[in-house]
């Protein structure tokens, strides 16, 4: 693997690193968060109503739905990151079952970061809450799970969120392959970081 670029005026870059197990267990309380919330707001939006049943074509819908949501939610990361002039590239990372889209060997400025990590959230979640007030039967369930899977695979984007909230303005990010990436802090006055 070749060493990581020098970018002029910044410090040498740190390993940026998700917390596997935290993120984990975050997203699995998130998803029971969100299995509260939403069927709240659905009750709330379909005037104290709110009912799923899950026989076995409901069964079958939910496989579908997680794959679909799965695809688009990366969709979304990938569409934003290229409107925005990045190259992606999408994949499957079987080791940690998770699914990616990633503008790999490239900096990518602090603010392009958080615009394409919220993105799926900016998204889904308005045209998910939409749903759950308007649509019945197995368009509601889809509807449902969407948001609350949608939501809780985000915490990963939650996460990258909040720590791009802590570094510097002008800083670079830089994914050099599926498990590593790099941050590049500008340098000081000095020439220092």
């Amino acid at each position: 693997m070749p060493a990581p670029p020098s970018l002029p005026g910044y410090g040498d870059p740190y390993r940026f690193e998700y917390p596997g197990l935290w993120l984990q267990v975050g997203a699995t309380a998130l998803a029971i968060v969100c299995l509260v919330g939403y069927s709240w707001l659905a009750a709330t939006l379909r005037g104290g109503e709110f009912a799923i049943t899950v026989g076995p074509a409901g069964l079958v819908v939910l496989l579908a739905t997680f794959v679909a949501t799965t695809v688009v939610h990366e969709a979304i990361h990938g569409t934003v990151a290229r409107l925005l002039g990045y190259r992606v590239s999408y994949g499957i990372v079987w080791s940690m079952a998770a699914a990616y889209a990633a503008s790999f060997e490239q900096p990518i400025a602090r603010r392009d970061t958080a615009i394409v990590a919220a993105a799926p959230l900016a998204v889904l979640t308005p045209l998910g809450i939409a749903l759950l007030a308007v649509v019945d039967g197995l368009a509601l369930l889809v509807a449902f799970f969407t948001l609350v899977l949608n939501t809780a695979s985000a915490v990963g984007d939650l996460y990258l969120l909040a720590r791009l909230a802590r570094m510097p303005q002008g800083t670079v990010l830089y994914d050099v392959s599926v498990d590593e990436m790099l941050v590049y802090e500008p340098a000081g006055p000095s020439g220092e970081s």
